[in-house]
């Protein structure tokens, strides 16, 4: 059993980006699999490093997504990317210095994106699909 498990209530509707949350769950899921099981601080550090980045990668692709339809809310929501990338270069670096800060860093992801999908990102889904059907 993963970490995180997807299912349907994380389901945006919009497939790219259903399919970036998908990659994104099994790179944090590779991550806490490897810190679960003790591995080597370096392979731990080098899957979180994997994770940050495809995080913004992700956070890249859903803004360009959002600017194209006007999405209202942009700012606040591109806001809440900087910050959690903020977060999470700060848990690399504690755990780089050989804190424990295991437990924190995934309960706080697993909080951070279950909130995030079924909130902020459930919201510009939604104006996408109504500025769709508007255009039709």
């Amino acid at each position: 059993m993963s970490f995180f498990e997807w299912d349907a209530r994380y389901e945006l509707d919009v497939e790219s980006m259903d399919d970036e949350h998908k990659v994104l769950i099994a790179k944090m899921n590779r991550t806490y699999d490897l810190v679960a099981r003790q591995a080597a601080q370096s392979e731990c550090l080098e899957a979180l490093d994997d994770f940050i980045a495809y995080t913004s990668t992700h956070f890249a692709d859903e803004e360009k997504f959002m600017q194209r339809m006007a999405y209202p809310q942009f700012d606040m929501h591109r806001s809440l990317h900087q910050s959690l990338i903020g977060n999470l270069e700060q848990f690399r670096e504690e755990m780089r210095k050989g804190a424990l800060v295991e437990r924190e860093l995934f309960e706080f992801l697993a909080r951070w994106l279950k909130g995030h999908i079924v909130g902020v990102d459930k919201s510009y889904a939604s104006f996408s699909r109504s500025a769709t059907s508007m255009t039709r």
